[in-house]
């Protein structure tokens, strides 16, 4: 009878590591800290393998992906977000990311996002878009997606929308905020596609 070997699976953030082969993560592989992040700290995301496994991380300071860097939220977690999220290099959201707080809360994204979980956004705080969102999960509360941004619904988006970019739906639009839609926009509704 053959040999078998048992291996174990241990998820770290998007990676996976099996215990006992060569096929362990990089080292540098780590949850972003502190928590709670205060006002005024920056938490800099220059690697690939930063990613957030608590529920919750609360952020009132500063988070920055620099291009090249990638942030993951890990499914099951959760960041609450009252400061600000600065993105110029990829954010994997698998669970749940909030922007709360009227005056702060911000979240400007110039690079990649890939939504695979919840993101909520208040209207005075919200997000603003420059680089790329594919939504493949839940998105709500109010975006600004600007010159040069393209917003991908492939499943559930419910808010406002104010558009200079490419937004394109292959999914569900409830919009609830209102959306307006601006000069340089365009909008391209597929097939499949619902907007009410």
């Amino acid at each position: 009878m053959g040999e078998y070997v048992l291996l174990q699976t241990v998820p770290i953030g998007r990676l996976c590591r099996n215990v006992g082969t060569n096929l362990d993560p990089p080292a540098n592989a780590q949850q972003i800290s502190p928590n709670p992040n205060p006002a005024g700290n920056t938490i800099v995301i220059t690697s690939p393998t930063e990613f957030n496994a608590l529920n919750s991380f609360t952020n009132n300071g500063g988070i920055g992906t620099n291009p090249g860097g990638t942030l993951t939220n890990n499914l099951g977690a959760k960041l609450d977000n009252s400061g600000t999220i600065i993105g110029e290099g990829l954010l994997l959201n698998d669970g749940v990311l909030n922007n709360f707080n009227l005056v702060q809360g911000r979240f400007n994204n110039a690079g990649t996002v890939n939504n695979n979980g919840t993101m909520f956004h208040i209207a005075t705080g919200g997000l603003s878009n420059t680089g790329t969102i594919n939504n493949n999960g839940r998105m709500s509360g109010f975006t600004r997606n600007g010159v040069g941004g393209t917003l991908n619904n492939n499943v559930s988006y419910n808010g406002g929308l104010s558009n200079s970019g490419v937004f394109n739906n292959n999914g569900f639009v409830s919009d609830s905020d209102g959306t307006s839609n601006n000069v340089t926009g365009v909008i391209n509704n597929n097939t499949g596609g619902t907007i009410n």
